[in-house]
């Protein structure tokens, strides 16, 4: 379960560096992929930890 908890938290760091990367002007921007495979992952993480503090 931490290891799933510490795997979020890295997964929303991620989400924030990229759309940071994004609302820079002197960086490229990252692509739409990126983002929604980030975005996908996340929402994995987040129904594992939740459904494993249910069980």
């Amino acid at each position: 379960m931490h290891k799933l908890k510490i795997s979020a938290k890295e997964a929303d760091e991620t989400l924030y560096w990229l759309k940071l990367c994004e609302a820079s002007s002197s960086y490229p921007a990252p692509s739409k992929f990126l983002v929604e495979e980030i975005e996908v992952i996340i929402r994995i993480l987040s129904k594992i930890i939740s459904s494993s503090k249910a069980s």
